[in-house]
């Protein structure tokens, strides 16, 4: 039987949800379109959106009533509704109640030294040779492909971000912390600086912050 992984679901500031399946190299995405305000996506749906991920409930007979949902605060106030389900790999069985056209999903690609170098600088392109994957996509919905994330392993260690005083320039941010939703907070670097070693320049940003 294929391995039980945890799906989220949460509404977006735009009203559109986003729908993830974290796994040990790093996490799959995909969006929901809203149908109302505050309205869930219909059971189908979010069936369908796991399934273009390549998931489907761990519970089939369940699927409509297997999610978990509650009400949660993010860092700046605002209450956003949060579902959890338990996920399995597809066996090549289709899922019920799948609607004619499933949601396209982003499916994240990890980057190359070559492709770091080009995109983040000599100091990036090193991060792979450290045992580290480095995954497309920021950590937020908006956030355009030239942001990345840091995985060793399974751990969000640390992300790049576009400086706003200058939009070409991507600050590196070191996971200091995870709130209960599991969106990370980070301490930045200077705009344009990427650490040599993320895994030491996040083990130095933890200590401080703590400090």
């Amino acid at each position: 039987m294929s391995d039980v992984m945890k799906a989220g679901l949460r509404q977006m500031p735009g009203g559109s949800w986003k729908l993830w399946v974290r796994g040990s190299t790093g996490a799959l995405t995909t969006e929901l379109e809203a149908t109302g305000p505050g309205v869930l996506p219909p059971p189908a749906d979010r069936t369908a959106a796991l399934a273009s991920l390549g998931y489907r409930p761990a519970d089939p007979a369940s699927y409509a009533s297997g999610w978990g949902w509650q009400e949660s605060e993010n860092r700046v106030g605002t209450l956003q509704l949060v579902g959890r389900t338990a996920v399995v790999a597809l066996d090549g069985a289709r899922p019920p109640g799948l609607p004619s056209q499933p949601a396209v999903a982003r499916r994240e690609e990890p980057l190359t030294s070559e492709e770091l170098g080009d995109l983040l600088g000599p100091e990036a392109a090193g991060w792979p040779g450290l045992g580290l994957t480095v995954w497309r996509g920021g950590i937020l919905r908006h956030m355009a492909d030239q942001q990345v994330k840091v995985f060793r392993g399974g751990e969000l260690i640390g992300f790049t971000e576009q400086s706003r005083a200058i939009p070409e320039q991507r600050i590196y941010k070191a996971v200091v912390h995870i709130d209960h939703e599991g969106l990370p907070y980070g301490d930045g670097f200077p705009p344009g600086t990427m650490p040599a070693d993320p895994v030491k320049a996040q083990e130095e940003k933890k200590a401080r912050f703590n400090s």
